[in-house]
């Protein structure tokens, strides 16, 4: 079986289910009842990073940066 993921060509959907929780999907397998699209159709890479940014504690700046404009 092929990975339709692997060569990040066509159209892809960010889709969330009803307790927020956020998944990739390619728009060619239809968007399940149980889900409303968040974001799309777009990239896998722009989809990609809404999933990512919609995740609980995620951050817009990366730890190391955090770390180096925290006070001490």
């Amino acid at each position: 079986m092929i990975n339709p993921f692997a060569n990040g060509s066509g159209q892809f959907t960010a889709l969330a289910n009803d307790r927020g929780r956020h998944s990739l999907r390619l728009l060619e397998f239809g968007i399940p009842a149980s889900r409303g699209a968040t974001s799309g159709p777009g990239s896998q890479a722009a989809c990609a990073d809404r999933v990512e940014h919609a995740r609980p504690g995620a951050r817009s700046a990366s730890p190391r940066t955090a770390t180096a404009t925290a006070p001490h």
